[in-house]
């Protein structure tokens, strides 16, 4: 019996045994934790590079073992908020570096960091800024969007967007040929929907100008001497000189037979009563007036002697002081280029 009961003794004591270094061993591992984790949080409070830290427990052989992932990974160590904005202002990724640099015109810097971490996860992201901010600049007619956009196909050269970018600064810059000439190539390429309508309509637009610029180049050659009008609804107003002082502004009446000025432009004049009782025919109806010469009638540098004015008691308009009749223009081969406001005489 004495035999039995040794044997309990010893069987209880090596059970309380092992729960005792169970439980010594769970302690020194959490202490280890407790340690590596304290570690940890003061490498991140104290580093200057941007890296993300990951604690991992793998349960190896009865061992707890630690490893660092690449910034990749979620940050899992709990930070106060002191420690968090301290990471945050350190931790800048590369593309918020690449926008930073972008907005300080530092393209050069901006663009290597684009060649060398551009993906095909990331260059949606990438491009999409970009092209935004290139955008903007040409609409502004900013002149570092061309310095821009040609770093930019440098990299990649056959990008579309690029390619349409650079046909735009031309066109700014006047350079027509050259800018449809690469609009050209692009409709021959497969474009997206957006870029290829872009793409149609700058072409049309550029034809329209490149046509206008050879009008223009005729005409000049045709007239010699071209005049700068002034839009007035659909009608269009010129600057002229009565006798060699009074400035006025005469709209252009293709519809009168003779000219006209307003009543009160006539008593600043030296002029010659002609007939002191004639009818004009208006679209108000019938007028009484009277027929003047004054010495002279000047528009830029030409000038006409002993030209022939009505005057009326009713006022034309407040906007102009006078009509510029056929008995001015017919002594001209004219020409009224109305898209752009230019009175060609010859």
């Amino acid at each position: 019996m004495k035999y039995f009961i040794n044997i309990f003794f010893l069987l209880v004591s090596f059970i309380f045994g092992i729960i005792y270094n169970s439980y010594i061993t769970k302690q020194k591992v959490d202490n280890t934790v407790l340690y590596k984790t304290q570690n940890t949080k003061h490498l991140i409070q104290n580093s200057t590079l941007p890296t993300k830290i990951i604690i991992n427990k793998k349960q190896m052989n009865n061992k707890i073992v630690y490893s660092k992932e690449d910034k990749s990974q979620i940050y899992k160590v709990k930070l106060n908020t002191k420690q968090q904005t301290k990471l945050q202002q350190v931790e800048l990724t590369q593309f918020e570096q690449f926008k930073k640099l972008i907005y300080q015109t530092n393209y050069k810097l901006a663009m290597d960091i684009y060649t060398n971490h551009i993906n095909g996860e990331t260059v949606v992201k990438y491009q999409y800024f970009l092209f935004s901010y290139i955008e903007s600049l040409i609409s502004q007619n900013d002149k570092n969007a061309i310095v821009l956009v040609e770093l930019f196909l440098n990299i990649e050269y056959e990008n579309s967007y690029g390619l349409y970018f650079l046909s735009q600064i031309q066109t700014q810059n006047k350079d027509y040929k050259k800018g449809l000439k690469i609009l050209y190539e692009l409709k021959n390429n497969y474009l997206e929907d957006d870029l290829s309508k872009a793409v149609t309509k700058d072409i049309i637009i550029i034809e329209q100008l490149l046509r206008d610029k050879n009008e223009l180049k005729r005409l000049s050659k045709i007239y010699n001497k071209k005049i700068k009008l002034k839009k007035y609804g659909k009608n269009f107003i010129v600057q002229a000189i009565l006798n060699g002082s009074i400035k006025v502004n005469l709209l252009i009446d293709t519809g009168a037979s003779i000219s006209s000025i307003n009543n009160s432009v006539l008593q600043k004049l030296q002029y010659k009563v002609l007939n002191n009782n004639i009818i004009l025919n208006t679209a108000a109806g019938d007028i009484d007036a009277k027929l003047i010469q004054i010495n002279t009638l000047t528009l830029d540098d030409i000038a006409i002697f002993d030209f022939e004015l009505t005057v009326s008691s009713i006022e034309l308009s407040k906007m102009f002081d006078g009509l510029l009749g056929m008995n001015f223009l017919n002594k001209f081969k004219f020409y009224i280029d109305q898209k752009n406001a230019i009175l060609y005489l010859n």
